[in-house]
């Protein structure tokens, strides 16, 4: 349910949030928060991306998504006012349930996936997480085993803490050995 926060003909400033929820559009001069993709500029899906479904005028949209929910998504456009459109129509493309949310920068984004994906795999391997890292450094990971979760995080913020030093895997690997007591195998080595 929506609710209406600035109140007729009152003088309002920009960046004033005036409405919350999706029964209200938006005006002249005014805009959507539709999609924080942890960005300087906001990101717009429109309901064509965001399901295959047939949707009806009028339509409950809390049942597709609402504030909070977390999705993995494409951007298909960046205008030249830099507004973003994205999509949610391709392969591993999905809302996400459940799990927890850890943000790293964007510059260890790579040595968090690996050549090739190997890091990320060998977590998995290790400790049997689901894992997503988004290009923008906003990562998912759940596990049915709260140990296992734990050390996935510890694990992710080791390899961003450590993204700098040579030898990143074989350290990785031997940390994940010690603490699950299993062997590892590592997909490529000296990255």
């Amino acid at each position: 349910m929506g609710k209406l926060l600035a109140k007729d003909k009152e003088v309002t400033v920009p960046g004033e949030v005036l409405a919350e929820g999706m029964d209200y559009l938006p005006g002249t001069g005014t805009y959507r928060d539709l999609l924080d993709f942890d960005s300087a500029y906001h990101a717009m899906l429109s309901m064509k991306d965001g399901s295959s479904e047939y949707i009806a005028r009028g339509a409950d949209l809390t049942q597709y998504y609402t504030f909070g929910d977390y999705i993995v998504c494409k951007i298909i456009n960046v205008t030249t006012q830099k507004l973003v459109d994205v999509t949610m129509k391709g392969p591993g493309l999905r809302k996400l349930y459940g799990g927890r949310i850890i943000r790293i920068n964007t510059h260890k984004v790579p040595r968090v996936i690996g050549k090739k994906g190997s890091m990320v795999s060998m977590i998995k391997q290790a400790t049997g997480s689901k894992i997503i890292v988004g290009q923008n450094g906003i990562t998912w990971l759940q596990n049915d085993d709260p140990n296992m979760e734990l050390l996935t995080v510890e694990t992710i913020r080791k390899i961003a803490a450590e993204a700098h030093i040579s030898g990143l895997t074989d350290r990785i690997k031997q940390f994940l050995e010690k603490k699950t007591g299993k062997k590892i195998q590592a997909a490529v080595s000296g990255e």
